[in-house]
């Protein structure tokens, strides 16, 4: 019965890694580019970000997104739980939606978010987001790894443009993948991922596009 229950979950979970596609990783990826920019870039901007993150303040995060990524904003609905922020992107069943997030993990702590450590996350990422939008043999690498399973695979991929120090984990989940931060001046690691969420548990503040 152990074999058997072990198995199923197995089979569950190589099904969840199989969903995800090069197109939508790409999609994703780029749709992404202009914020996590703005966020590398202005600290102004990036502090207004995470104050309204730890507020939970959805209102405040839609105007702010829009402005950093107005192309982006039109197709994404955004999701906040005062430790980070959730954006989603409709696609093709099975998927329905996939997730890009920058957060730390739910019950942790409560309404923290560093606007620092957001910084130094999206100046990390961008150049992997660079090739994941623009570089089509290497998103395909990727996704295989993400298939495969194969953590080692991805992580060697990610490693190529992600040189920060601070990147202490690399994980395969739910057709996609996390990134874990760890700075010297934050208690918390935070975490930048794709994933793939089912629209029967959407999260928390967020509101569907019409």
């Amino acid at each position: 019965m152990v074999r058997t229950i072990t198995n199923l979950n197995a089979s569950r979970s190589n099904k969840h890694r199989n969903l995800v596609t090069v197109s939508l990783l790409q999609a994703t990826a780029r749709s992404m580019l202009p914020f996590y920019s703005k966020i590398a870039r202005c600290p102004r901007f990036s502090k207004r970000w995470a104050k309204s993150v730890r507020k939970a303040n959805l209102n405040k995060l839609e105007i702010l997104f829009k402005k950093a990524a107005p192309k982006a904003a039109k197709r994404a609905s955004l999701g906040v739980n005062g430790i980070g922020y959730y954006v989603h992107f409709p696609a093709k069943a099975p998927i329905d939606e996939y997730v890009n997030a920058t957060s730390i993990r739910p019950g942790t702590v409560q309404f923290y978010f560093n606007a620092k450590a957001h910084s130094l996350i999206a100046r990390a990422i961008l150049p992997l987001y660079v090739q994941l939008a623009c570089n089509r043999c290497f998103a395909r690498e990727v996704v295989k790894a993400i298939q495969s399973g194969n953590k080692g695979r991805l992580a060697q991929l990610i490693r190529r443009y992600v040189k920060a120090c601070a990147l202490q984990s690399v994980c395969i989940a739910n057709s996609g993948f996390s990134l874990g931060f760890v700075f010297p001046f934050s208690p918390y690691k935070v975490y930048n991922e794709f994933f793939r969420e089912s629209l029967r548990f959407r999260r928390p503040a967020q509101r569907k596009k019409p």
